[in-house]
């Protein structure tokens, strides 16, 4: 019988603001485990508060993640 293998599951990064739960950076999106849990404390030795951080399944319906920004695109000449 062949072993079937299921992707390694990706993790985010949330911060607690006054409007709920939201991203912290685009850049904490689709990670391991390690790497959330190396860029959590990455923030926290930067001087974020841990009680508002969580790092939750990238695909935790609790928490759906909107699409990263695009940030400022400018109009072609």
């Amino acid at each position: 019988m062949a072993k079937t293998t299921e992707p390694p599951k990706e993790y985010k990064i949330l911060n607690l603001a006054s409007n709920g739960w939201n991203l912290v950076d685009d850049s904490a999106l689709n990670l391991t485990k390690e790497q959330a849990s190396k860029k959590f404390w990455d923030l926290v030795n930067g001087g974020e508060n841990p009680d508002r951080l969580k790092i939750v399944w990238q695909e935790d319906p609790r928490y759906p993640t909107k699409d990263a920004s695009a940030g400022y695109v400018p109009q072609p000449d």
